[in-house]
């Protein structure tokens, strides 16, 4: 599958998310470690925020996305002229072992469902946890849109501060005029899958936009945005 980036080009200091502010609350990790994935033997690190514990990077399990053979039907592409390699391209790779793999909603339920030792997909409610204990409020919390002032800068800090350091890693989608995949927004917007869906059958995600400090959240028919990202939790061990 060929695929394609679209990197926005940005200054370091027109991204407001993700830089230090002197007004955010301190939060710390309650306990951090490690977990290496049996299957893979791939190495994720962990904090705890609250009675959750989260990955610290994004996760890169399964088939890379630029070695998969989708269904072109499904998304209404008849072209044949569309090449496929397991090795992806040096940009792909690079992008891979950065931000890690890109999905398709119903394959990240499917290889998170394979995870070991209690790690998942996070649910709608998962990540409204994760917000609250980073000072979201409640009615914000279950509210769509752009909410909780500040709260996408707690994510996204390293070591110096939560620890969770969620990327802004973009998302891939498949297109039908051109018959490729697009990964695009890298460095400008971070989108995340969630487990849950509404009662239309439309699934919960989390975006973050460099330029704001909030965190956005609504549903979307996963047609709509054919890949994310994926970040685990799981329940305190």
């Amino acid at each position: 599958m060929k695929t394609y980036f679209y990197l926005l080009i940005v200054l370091m200091f027109t991204c407001i998310a993700c830089d230090d502010d002197s007004s955010l609350p301190t939060i710390k990790p309650l306990d951090e470690g490690t977990w290496t994935d049996p299957d893979t033997q791939e190495e994720y690190g962990w904090v705890r925020i609250g009675n959750q514990q989260w990955m610290t990077s994004n996760l890169k399990a399964g088939t890379p996305y630029y070695a998969i053979e989708y269904d072109l039907d499904k998304w209404e592409i008849y072209s044949t002229d569309i090449s496929e390699t397991e090795e992806g391209t040096e940009e792909e790779r690079l992008d891979y072992k950065k931000f890690g793999n890109l999905y398709e909603w119903d394959r990240a339920c499917e290889v998170c469902a394979a995870l070991k030792d209690g790690w998942r997909l996070p649910s709608d409610e998962d990540w409204q946890e994760l917000e609250r204990a980073l000072g979201m409020s409640i009615d914000e919390s279950a509210s769509e849109g752009w909410r909780g002032d500040g709260v996408a800068d707690l994510m996204c800090q390293g070591k110096e501060g939560s620890g969770l350091n969620l990327l802004i890693a973009g998302n891939a989608s498949l297109t039908p005029f051109m018959a490729r995949l697009a990964v695009q927004f890298v460095y400008e917007k971070g989108f995340y899958w969630s487990s849950t869906q509404d009662s239309n059958g439309k699934v919960y995600y989390r975006k973050l936009d460099c330029n704001l400090s909030t965190v956005f959240r609504t549903s979307i028919d996963p047609l709509t945005v054919p890949m994310m990202r994926v970040r685990c939790v799981r329940d305190v061990q």
